[in-house]
């Protein structure tokens, strides 16, 4: 029996200022969850709502060959329930969401954490950066390689902050990420957005001949500034631009109350990069369900 606390909504029955504030209420806020973003990475996303908004969840539903499914959506790292539930509304939430789509691939937030015989739970690492700290004491904290890395990088290329959408666009087809192929679209949105709303800044880093060979996208939330997206050239790898780029953010951020979020990687190289900052680590719930009928249930793996 589903709980009649439990209300599904398509998001355009959704009341915006109250899932926004319930949002932006929690101890773990995020971006991740604010209607704005997801309008623009899951245009039809939809939501369960407990009670008058005590609770939220975000569902990134699609909807393919008269099925509805939930999938996470490229450059949305977690969601899950806000604010952090107790485990009675985690698991009737969770219930909810197994007893109406067959197909689901989810990642919760930290604050959730389930045991729920319904899916295969795989745990993932995020990576956090607290910038409340001097650069000196921040410094301190990178892995010598890292020291060491920074140091060439600022001696071989000169980083500003104030590169335009157009520039980063135009470097990014260039040097492709394996998702931007696909999300370009998506990715675009994203950054006019926010260069507009000024929730968003670029970094780029350009080489002795003035040439632009690497680059950076934060996203600025009100307790978390998050390194969305990034690009580099063949010579930008080959001058460690990134290097320059992070510690050039770190050092125009600390001493303030954020949190630098570098969104983890399942990639072993980017995650070492993020963890050689001197970056703690949380752990999440990545959640998967695949009941589909053969032989969807193999094509959709």
């Amino acid at each position: 029996m589903i709980n009649p606390e439990i209300r599904f909504l398509q998001n355009e029955h959704v009341d915006r200022a109250k899932w926004d504030r319930c949002v932006e209420l929690s101890s773990d806020s995020s971006v991740y969850a604010r209607c704005w973003f997801l309008d623009i990475v899951c245009p039809d996303w939809a939501g369960l709502v407990w009670g008058d908004y005590e609770n939220i969840m975000p569902l990134p539903y699609h909807r393919k060959y008269s099925i509805s499914y939930l999938s996470q959506p490229v450059y949305l790292q977690q969601i899950g329930i806000f604010p952090a539930p107790g485990e009675a509304v985690l698991d009737e939430m969770l219930n909810w969401v197994v007893s109406h789509f067959k197909y689901i691939r989810l990642s919760l937030n930290p604050a959730n954490y389930s045991n729920h015989t319904g899916f295969r739970i795989e745990a993932r690492k995020n990576y956090l950066l607290q910038l409340n700290a001097t650069k000196t004491e921040i410094e301190s904290h990178y892995h010598p390689k890292t020291r060491r890395n920074v140091r060439l990088a600022k001696q071989a290329v000169f980083v500003m902050k104030t590169l335009g959408a157009a520039e980063y666009l135009n470097l990014k087809q260039k040097f492709p990420g394996v998702e931007d192929v696909r999300c370009q679209s998506v990715l675009t949105k994203l950054i006019t957005s926010t260069l507009y709303q000024k929730k968003g800044v670029i970094y780029g880093a350009y080489s002795p001949a003035n040439e632009l060979c690497g680059a950076a996208f934060f996203l600025f939330d009100t307790k978390r500034v998050y390194y969305l997206n990034s690009v580099s050239s063949d010579t930008g790898k080959k001058l460690r631009a990134m290097y320059a780029i992070m510690d050039h953010f770190i050092d125009d951020h600390c001493e303030n109350n954020l949190l630098l979020d570098f969104e983890g990687s399942q990639n072993p190289a980017i995650a070492h990069f993020f963890e050689r900052f001197g970056t703690e680590h949380e752990i999440y719930q990545h959640l998967y369900r695949n009941k589909l009928p053969w032989p969807l249930r193999v094509i959709k793996k």
